[in-house]
Parts: C-alpha cells; structure tokens; sequence
C-alpha cells in the first residue's frame, strides 16, 4: 500500500512540474508578445485638416487637385472645393487599415495612410497633405507685402504685377500670365493661382499654403515635381517679365488625354486643306537631286485663341520606321508649319474654346511634297 502511496505522488509531482513548466513557458511566450506588440508603430491618425495636393491623370503626370478635407475626432468629416466651403459634414471611420467616409469603403492597398500625407489608390491616384501651420498676418497683411514685388525661388520666379494678374517664369526662361488671390479656411492661408492670358476662370494650379511671410521672403507648401514641396521664395529686383507669344489656355494640358486631342474638339484650319496646299506650293522648295522619301509629322498645340505653338517633328521613312531627312526639307516643313496662324480654335460639349493638339503629316517622295494628311 505504501509503494502505492508513493507512486501516485510521484505521478502527482511529475505532472505539477510538467504544468510548472508548461505555465512558465506560456507567460515567457505571452511577455514576448506583449512586448513585441508594444513596439509595432501606432495606426496614424486620420482626423485633421487635409489638402488635395494632386491627381496623377496618367503615369508620373499630375493635375492639380484643389480640395479640402477636414476630419473631426468625433467621426464627422466634410469635403469641399478650395473656395467654395459645405455645411454638408458626413461619418468617417478608419480601423485596421479600412478607410470609409460616408458609405465609401477603401480598404489598404486601395488607400494608405501616413503620418503627413494619404492616398487614395483607385481609379486614379488622389494625393492628400496634412497641413496644420498658419501665419500671423491678416490676408490684406500678406497681399500687401506681396503685391508689386518680384519673388525667386529653386523652381520658379513670380511677379505680382497687381491685385489681380501674377506672372509666372519657369528658370528655363518664358514666362506666362495668371490671376491670383489669397483665401483662408480651417486656418490655413492659400495662395490661389488661376485663369490664363484670357480670363481670371477656371484652370486653378496647384495650391500653395502660405506657412512664413515676411518683407523679403515668404514661404509656400504645394505640390511640385511629383511630391509635396516646401518652397522658399526670396525678394529680388526684377523687370516686368514678357509673357511667351504662345500660351497654353489650360497649363496642364495632357498628350495622352483623348479629351484633349484633335479629333473631340474639331479644331480646323481656315480654309481647309486646299488653302494649306496652296500655300505650301508658294513655300516649299524641293532640294535638287533628293532621294529621300518617307513622312514627316509636325504635332502642335492650337490653344483656346486659335495660335499655334508648342511644335515637335517626328519623322519616318516609307516604312513606317523613325528616320531623319536633311535639314532642307524638315526645316522648310517645321517653318512652314509654323507660318499657319489662321486656325479655328476647337470646343468642347460646353461651347468653350479650348486647347487643342493637331498635327499635319507631310509625304515626301523625291524630295517633294506628294500630299498632305490634316
């Protein structure tokens, strides 16, 4: 009986130390975790103010993309135009990487959400900045330090020539015409650049948030080379700019868009092709003794006053392949493309003048032009 005895307890103490065991490994196993969980970066948070940065409308080309949207802790959000403010706020929540906003749903990788910036993946990439800095001057305050004065920064140089026009120089030289005004939401002062050489409507750039502004110098956050930029303008003593003698309507004008190609908007040349070859047999002088036959193509863009700019030539040999003629044909070609001016600005479904690219295809047989394609 007392080998018995013995035996169950050491049974019963082998399966104690067994359990003992098995309980300190799961509690070391259960530290482990909390402690590896306890170093996973919190899911960033999404209430704040944003601003619609950009909207990529083909590979690495981007449109600007003028919105506000701003995200209560309370769950509510609301979205809107720059300028043209909603009283219509929604629900959003966002919980294990799901974003809904409204009865939307975006579920990573269609939306993915960093510190600064979010994005929403679908149909299109839509870029969103989170902006929270402000200035401490009035917007009369800051016009008054920008107006009449020239600025220069790493990307561009501008001149608010008055209340109203701002004309804008790329460093590669040329610059262009535009309207500007200044516009405070959520506390946050934007730098509105809009409307072309015709009217101060529509064809807003990309928004800047005014962040620092000072009697030399000012500061603006926009979108700028496929990224959200911080950008330092300095005062300089400059001359009024002269505007190109070509420019675009519509600055973001898109090749590859099929809105704006020629064949929507039915821009003609006054005259049709008869005048066009009419005018080309007064100019063109075939090269004595040239061989060279094949097509040579000048593309350009008709803008929304019916002037053409913006050439480029691409030319083929009889097989279709890319080639190059002498420059007495391709030159007198691309000049008398040029000489064109008399062209019907095309329109949209709205009956609005556009911008337009067009092209003409000349066929070259022996030096001479055998015939045009509109």
């Amino acid at each position: 009986m007392i080998n018995r005895v013995g035996k169950m307890l050491q049974i019963t103490m082998d399966i104690i130390k067994k359990v003992a065991i098995r309980n300190r490994n799961w509690f070391l196993l259960s530290s482990f975790i909390l402690a590896l969980a306890s170093c996973q970066p919190e899911q960033p948070k999404f209430e704040g103010v944003w601003v619609g940065a950009a909207v990529e409308a083909d590979k690495e080309i981007y449109q600007p993309l003028s919105f506000l949207l701003i995200a209560k802790e309370d769950g509510q959000y609301n979205s809107y135009p720059i300028q043209n403010p909603d009283s219509n706020w929604k629900s959003w929540e966002y919980k294990k990487k799901i974003l809904r906003l409204d009865t939307h749903k975006y579920i990573f990788p269609e939306v993915e959400i960093g510190e600064d910036d979010f994005v929403i993946n679908r149909p299109y990439k839509i870029f969103f900045h989170r902006m929270n800095k402000t200035v401490e001057q009035s917007t009369a305050e800051v016009a008054q330090l920008l107006n009449n004065h020239s600025w220069k920064s790493n990307y561009d140089e501008v001149q608010f020539v008055n209340e109203d026009e701002v004309r804008i120089r790329s460093l590669q030289g040329g610059a262009v015409k535009s309207c500007w005004s200044l516009h405070q939401d959520q506390g946050l002062l934007f730098l509105i650049k809009q409307g072309n050489q015709v009217s101060c409507e529509k064809f807003q750039r990309f928004t800047e948030v005014i962040t620092e502004v000072s009697s030399n110098s000012f500061t603006v956050e926009r979108w700028e080379e496929s990224g959200w930029k911080t950008i330092e303008y300095i005062k300089i003593e400059a001359e009024l700019f002269d505007l190109n003698d070509f420019q675009l309507c519509n600055p973001y004008l898109i090749r590859s868009n099929a809105r704006h190609r020629y064949y929507y908007q039915n821009t003609f040349y006054k005259g049709g092709i008869y005048k066009i070859n009419k005018l080309i047999n007064a100019f063109y002088k075939a090269p004595e003794g040239s061989k060279e036959s094949g097509l040579i193509k000048v593309e350009f863009v008709v803008n929304c006053q019916g002037l053409p700019g913006k050439f480029s030539v691409l030319e083929m040999n009889e097989d279709y392949e890319e080639t190059s003629f002498s420059l007495a044909i391709s030159s007198q070609l691309l000049a008398f493309t040029k000489t064109l001016k008399d062209w019907n600005a095309g329109r949209n479904d709205k009956n609005e003048a556009v911008d337009t690219y067009r092209f003409l295809i000349y066929r070259i047989e022996n030096g001479k032009v055998v015939e045009i394609y509109p």
